[in-house]
């Protein structure tokens, strides 16, 4: 069987983009092998490419598989899709914002949040993000991790709400990390680098540490997620570990339904069962016959 298979995630430099192409690579794999009837064993190749070095391709292994999430990937595959026709397979993540009739000619299949409400022939909707979350590390390194993004017309915030949420995390009888977004405004950022050196058991983990954000996530024994972040919100809810969404009184538009969907299937109870949308995506595409270039 050809090993020469690849997977290209488009990267444009937004590294929540990024992960949830690279998470949905990884679960079309798996789902591959699992759903195979001749003993599959795949040794397709996953390469994130940036935007620039994509747009200058020459050439396309046969049967490739093109990822893109966000606006700025969508126009780069579509060039692309121009470009090598039916030789590369096409995965937008999120809506590219262009006609319906568009949507349903210039990519191979659409992966679209049920938020934006659209559908079509070439759609499949999931709820969140596609996100997947380190599994927990021993208990002995459990913590309270308090996910924060910032605040926006759907859900606003400020400091008030931080030292609120913060004086109930001390309150738990666990360490407390906090991760920052790229969207945390910088008075937040300050308040946390003080709060994180007034204990030996409050740490802070900045916007640019990705290693120290995965490390956070694999640690959290419970997350509490401020509800701006849908990517974040998803990560936490793909976990098998308590979430609490922060905010959620306030949530107004495509938030407030996100939250009510993801209430509404429990992710919030006791003992409630993780949501793992890259998993069920990558199953629904091999199940509606995507050509993924794998076989």
């Amino acid at each position: 069987m050809s090993n020469d298979k690849v997977i290209l995630l488009l990267d444009d430099g937004r590294a929540g983009h990024l992960h949830q192409s690279a998470a949905l690579a990884a679960s079309l794999i798996k789902a591959q092998i699992r759903t195979s009837t001749d003993n599959y064993n795949s040794r397709t190749r996953i390469e994130p490419v940036s935007l620039a070095a994509a747009e200058a391709l020459i050439t396309l292994p046969p049967a490739s598989l093109l990822i893109g999430c966000g606006r700025r990937a969508a126009a780069c595959s579509l060039a692309l899709k121009k470009r090598f026709g039916s030789s590369v397979n096409s995965i937008q993540i999120l809506n590219p914002v262009v006609s319906k009739r568009a949507l349903e000619h210039n990519w191979d299949w659409l992966l679209i949040p049920m938020h934006d409400y659209l559908q079509g022939p070439n759609i499949i909707n999931f709820l969140g993000s596609l996100v997947t979350t380190p599994p927990p590390l021993s208990r002995d390194n459990s913590r309270l991790v308090l996910l924060l993004g910032g605040a926006t017309d759907y859900l606003s915030w400020d400091e008030s709400s931080l030292n609120n949420w913060l004086e109930q995390a001390q309150q738990q009888s666990m360490p407390v990390t906090v991760c920052c977004s790229r969207r945390t405004p910088r008075a937040i950022v300050r308040r946390l680098r003080a709060w994180s050196m007034h204990a030996s058991d409050h740490s802070l983990v900045e916007s640019d540490d990705a290693d120290g954000y995965r490390k956070a996530l694999a640690c959290a024994a419970e997350f509490w997620v401020s509800g701006d972040s849908i990517n974040m919100l998803a990560e936490a809810c793909a976990s098998d570990r308590p979430v609490r969404v922060l905010g959620a009184e306030s949530a107004r538009g495509k938030l407030q339904d996100y939250i009510h969907q993801l209430n509404k299937r429990g992710r919030f109870e006791k003992n409630s069962v993780p949501i793992r949308e890259a998993e069920r995506v990558a199953i629904e595409l091999i199940e509606r016959g995507a050509l993924l270039g794998l076989e």
